[in-house]
């Protein structure tokens, strides 16, 4: 069983409601809507054709170029901890239709994670990349839908990612990793918080809704 980290506190980071506080990595998906009120963030895309994320490992490429919005702020550093989750569906139709929650460095070092859907099935699925990508699955069964949750807590270069399937009332551990060092070097390293799509074998994208995110800085 993990051993849980005890926080003093936890401060809620406060969201844009407007694409100008928010960045795209590595490249803008189609139709992008960002909706807030006081009780929730709600954002919709569409992603572009055939993008991904993936380093290397078994496939022998190497692909940088899906949709990953996050939040644009300069004082979100690797030396901090953090907790984002988000729920949200999307219409997966083709091979590798996926969406969720992604952390990254550089385009050497991040995770993805959320769903993924392969064979007709939907895996809950986290990637976690140092150099080489590391994949891995475990299938859930709900209908296009229905809201997924997804969530993951950083701490000391550390993640764990759980999933709800019952709208946060319950989590299910699905991954803990590596993810980077903390040294002197790293400490000032801007890093990238926020949502993906990508679509790799998909020439029409897929649409996803995202709702209620949430960032959360830890304090030890």
């Amino acid at each position: 069983m993990p051993i849980q980290h005890h926080f003093t506190r936890s401060e809620n980071i406060a969201l844009p409601s407007d694409a100008s506080g928010w960045k795209w990595a590595t490249g803008a998906a189609e139709n992008l809507t960002i909706k807030k009120d006081d009780q929730s963030l709600e954002i919709k895309m569409k992603t572009s054709p055939k993008g991904d994320y993936w380093r290397k490992t078994h496939y022998d490429f190497i692909h940088d170029d899906g949709n990953f919005l996050y939040l644009n702020r300069d004082d979100i550093k690797t030396n901090q901890n953090f907790e984002i989750q988000v729920k949200f569906k999307g219409d997966y139709q083709k091979l590798y239709d996926q969406a969720g929650i992604m952390i990254r460095v550089d385009e050497k070092n991040w995770i993805k994670t959320g769903i993924e859907f392969v064979n007709n099935v939907k895996y809950a699925s986290a990637v976690v990349t140092r150099d080489f990508s590391d994949w891995s699955t475990s299938p859930v069964h709900f209908d296009n839908e229905s809201w997924f949750t997804i969530r993951v807590e950083l701490v000391k270069g550390d993640v764990k990612v759980e999933y709800s399937l019952d709208d946060g009332a319950t989590f299910h551990l699905l991954r803990i990793a590596h993810l980077f060092d903390i040294n002197t070097e790293s400490e000032n390293t801007i890093l990238q918080l926020g949502i993906f799509a990508c679509s790799p074998t998909n020439e029409d994208g897929v649409s996803i809704e995202f709702k209620d995110l949430t960032i959360k800085q830890l304090i030890l």
